[in-house]
């Protein structure tokens, strides 16, 4: 164990050992396997080098085996820290927009300060998964504590697993569909800017903010579509206790009754930023480049935005009902 050199034998043997002696509830003898398997994995993992060609899901199970031992242990620190190693790994995607340069992207808001210091600040905010207001959104934790909450054979490790999952944040975006812009869909002013008293932020977003990763936090960002999914489109049966979810479907799925949103979504996971609502600063080719009033937006509003936004190259719009179409929007540039 713990050799100076190694080879991918060594890992796939160490892996194997732990694995088989951690399903016979044999911890301790685990240990040690398990301790080779995840400092080799480690080394593989902040090399650029591709080795045998093993994915971060690969490195991935044997960060969750750790934990898993490591919690059976009763080792709070270890094991949490060996799952949020898990997680991390987990979020290694591509993102949802392989062709895309930039992407224009809206969001709905009211008017909060916390938005205003946004807007100065040129960043968004994120907000914990468990704070959407589908009640299945996102399915990981409907997931969570239906499967997780039960007794099994095996299950002091449970509670550090479902700490993993804290460092996990989502902002979520709309944009244009093919038949209908973002800004004329009354639902999302009605829903998500104050009943149209608030104003609907439009964004320019390059590519090189699609994904960011920092390993050393063990943070990273992801951006992609939401799918929407009918009651008979790959159904998540939680009482099937081998079901399990991939990272895409675990954050990126909702139900198609949600569909009118065309929810564009960013998953942030960063365990060691303990805020409650994290700032994502734009980077460098990002910019505002609009902003939308609605169509009962009140001046003080209008004013504190352009206040807030002065010397910058931003285009002010002002909604209102179509008179020749009362179920419709327009907007109009203003000076």
């Amino acid at each position: 164990m713990n050799k100076k050199y190694w080879t991918i034998e060594d890992f796939v043997e160490a892996n194997n050992n732990a694995y088989r002696l951690s399903q016979n509830g044999k911890f301790l003898e685990a240990k040690p396997y398990i301790d080779e398997a995840v400092r080799i994995a480690g080394i593989i993992v902040s090399s650029p080098v591709k080795i045998n060609n093993l994915s971060a899901k690969d490195y991935a199970k044997v960060f969750a085996m750790a934990g898993f031992i490591y919690g059976e242990l009763e080792d709070a620190d270890a094991s949490l820290y060996l799952y949020q190693h898990f997680q991390f790994l987990k979020t290694q995607l591509r993102h949802g927009f392989p062709n895309c340069d930039n992407l224009t992207l809206y969001q709905f808001r009211s008017n909060k300060p916390y938005i205003i210091t946004n807007l100065k600040e040129n960043q968004f905010t994120f907000a914990s998964p468990r704070e959407q207001n589908d009640i299945v959104d996102s399915p990981i934790f409907a997931w969570l504590d239906f499967i997780l909450g039960k007794q099994g054979k095996y299950n002091k490790h449970i509670l550090y697993l479902k700490q993993s999952f804290d460092g996990y944040r989502i902002a979520s975006f709309c944009r244009d569909s093919e038949t209908k812009r973002a800004i004329e869909n009354t639902l999302m002013w009605a829903h998500y800017a104050d009943c149209h008293k608030g104003f609907c932020i439009q964004y320019h977003l390059d590519s090189s903010d699609f994904r960011r990763d920092k390993m050393e936090e063990l943070s990273a960002s992801r951006l992609f579509p939401v799918d929407y999914l009918s009651k008979d489109d790959c159904v998540l049966d939680l009482s099937d206790p081998n079901n399990t979810l991939s990272s895409k479907r675990a954050y990126f799925t909702k139900s198609v009754d949600w569909q009118y949103e065309n929810e564009v979504r960013m998953v942030s996971y960063n365990p060691l930023n303990t805020a409650k609502y994290p700032e994502f600063k734009l980077g460098s080719k990002s910019n505002i480049n609009a902003i939308y009033f609605g169509v009962n937006c009140p001046d003080s509003t209008k004013e504190e935005i352009r206040n807030a936004l002065v010397g910058r190259n931003i285009r002010y719009f002002q909604m209102a009902i179509n008179p020749r179409n009362i179920y419709s929007l327009i907007d109009k540039e203003i000076l």
